[in-house]
């Protein structure tokens, strides 16, 4: 939706969620996908200050910590399971994770050893054991 008012012949974007205004709908389309409503990412374990973009985390690191960004893995917390304590670098890998894995039996059967697999491309990757590929035999 773009709105502009008689002093400023500027349109502007505002997101339907915070009312926050935008100049562009690019800006816009980020703020609704990466931003608004949504758990910053990057987390420093320092003092707990979370962050939506590495590049932002990246110099708070060397701003407030004088830390390096090439030792910025050591300082970062990532999202940890609850279930089973794995950590993960994005709030998307673990929900990933929570959907399909943890505490989960695998839905991918290997016929010859009936082995289950949670993903299909482990089973392709277990399946050479029983059927090496032809420039191996």
């Amino acid at each position: 939706m773009s709105v502009s008012n008689e002093s400023s012949p500027q349109a502007y974007y505002f997101c339907p969620k915070c009312n926050k205004k935008y100049q562009r709908k690019i800006t816009l389309n980020r703020h609704l996908k990466w931003e608004c409503g949504k758990v910053p990412q990057f987390c420093c374990n320092i003092c707990s200050h979370r962050f939506t973009y590495r590049a932002d985390f990246d110099k708070h690191l060397i701003r407030k910590h004088k830390i390096v960004a090439s030792d910025r893995s050591k300082y970062s917390t990532g999202f940890p399971c609850i279930q089973c304590g794995k950590i993960y670098k994005t709030l998307a890998t673990l929900k990933r994770h929570l959907r399909y894995e943890c505490n989960k039996e695998g839905k991918f059967p290997c016929p010859v050893c009936h082995k289950l697999f949670k993903h299909k491309h482990h089973l392709r990757s277990h399946q050479v054991i029983h059927f090496p590929p032809c420039d191996e035999l």
